[in-house]
């Protein structure tokens, strides 16, 4: 099996500030804990990034915890810190007191809120950062029955075991749905599609059409290629996996081949390090569309923790918005709902690929709860109605 030329991505977990001693130990045990509970080795899958000159990799899903204290932080610490919220990742601020929280952290936290040391509440949290919940890691198979069945459903139980909700046409769309919209509203949902890329495989008209729509939301795709097949024109923006008939079972890479053991948990390997990439395009994408139209319509932002973003207007809250990717639902709505601090609060997201049904079931929400929706491309709309 020969894998891509981009390297492999892992979670980073980067600790500042000058209180993260004492707790750094305590940090990675619980973080590594929560990895296993979903099938993830933190030692292969995670790392933890802390001390001056770290460098954290910007083109995945890094998440920050600033460990606050009554000492000096490191220049590095604070260029680091300064990164993650110009960037908009997630960066919680913790102190041992929140009496003192405004000595404890750099002045740059202060408009964030913050929460006290507490290692269970804090994984939780960084778990949340990387978007690891069970409900929230999602991917789309995309390939050819007549020619991978055997390899798609043997991929659908290797990612459903491991705490993934993967969409495979036949096991995933109920008898009597319309078909291509719940193509199109599933994979506007979903992190990262997985190209089963046989011989005829984008001869096939959903095959062609899947990848296409990856591409416009600007997913991430890991595309296996079949054994004596050629990388199929079309496919450059893909993460591409070279297979071997070595990595089937008895060599057998027809329809009904499945891979042997070692090469599904290469695959699994990649598709998680793509999936941080895919979440990383996609939220940056989306919340600098946010922050054009925030600078267009002369504000200013605070980004909190799991990127919450208040707009200011002459130093006055306007509104919160909360950059979803993917696209929100009632849960959604509701868990913003209970946390609401200010109003108006608006959940922002990219609407390209929902369908017409899901679009008028968000638009029905809108009538029913407190927090807003409004799809980004029409958000600087909203904003400019704003006084």
């Amino acid at each position: 099996m020969v894998m891509g030329n981009m390297a492999i991505k892992r979670y980073q977990l980067v600790l500042l500030g000058p209180g993260r001693a004492p707790h750094e130990t305590v940090l990675r045990d619980q973080v590594t804990a929560l990895f296993l509970s979903l099938g993830l080795d933190f030692a292969t899958d995670g790392e933890v990034l802390s001390g001056d000159g770290i460098r954290p990799d910007w083109a995945g899903f890094p998440t920050s915890v600033w460990l606050g204290g009554t000492g000096v932080a490191s220049s590095s610490d604070l260029q680091v810190m300064r990164e993650f919220l110009a960037r908009g990742f997630s960066l919680f601020p913790v102190v041992e007191d929140l009496k003192t929280y405004s000595v404890s952290v750099p002045k740059e936290l202060g408009p964030i809120n913050g929460q006290v040391w507490d290692p269970v509440k804090v994984g939780a949290d960084v778990m949340r950062g990387f978007r690891l919940a069970r409900k929230l890691r999602q991917v789309f198979i995309s390939y050819r029955r007549v020619e991978s069945n055997g390899v798609a459903h043997q991929l659908f139980h290797e990612l459903n075991e491991r705490g993934f909700r993967v969409f495979l046409d036949t096991a995933s769309v109920e008898t009597g749905v319309d078909f291509q919209n719940s193509l199109w509203s599933r994979m506007a949902d979903v992190d990262l599609v997985v190209l089963l890329d046989t011989p005829n495989a984008l001869s096939s008209e959903w095959v062609f059409k899947e990848l296409s729509r990856a591409h416009d939301l600007g997913m991430g795709v890991v595309q296996l290629i079949w054994p004596g097949h050629g990388r199929t024109k079309g496919t450059e923006l893909c993460h591409p996996v070279q297979l071997t008939a070595s990595d089937f079972v008895s060599n057998d890479h027809t329809a009904r081949g499945v891979l042997v053991d070692a090469a599904a948990k290469r695959i699994i390997s990649v598709i998680e390090s793509e999936r941080i990439a895919s979440l990383g395009a996609r939220r940056t994408r989306l919340v600098e569309g946010l922050l054009d139209h925030v600078a267009g319509n002369g504000g200013t932002v605070y980004v909190h923790p799991m990127r919450n973003v208040d707009i200011m207007r002459s130093n006055v809250k306007i509104a919160e918005v909360v950059p979803f990717v993917g696209v929100p639902d009632s849960i959604t709505l509701y868990q913003n709902e209970l946390g609401k601090t200010h109003d108006p609060t608006i959940v922002v997201y990219n609407g390209l690929g929902v369908d017409v049904e899901w679009a008028g079931h968000l638009n029905w929400l809108n009538g029913k709860s407190s927090v807003a929706i409004h799809q980004i491309d029409d958000f600087g709309n909203y904003l400019g109605s704003l006084p």
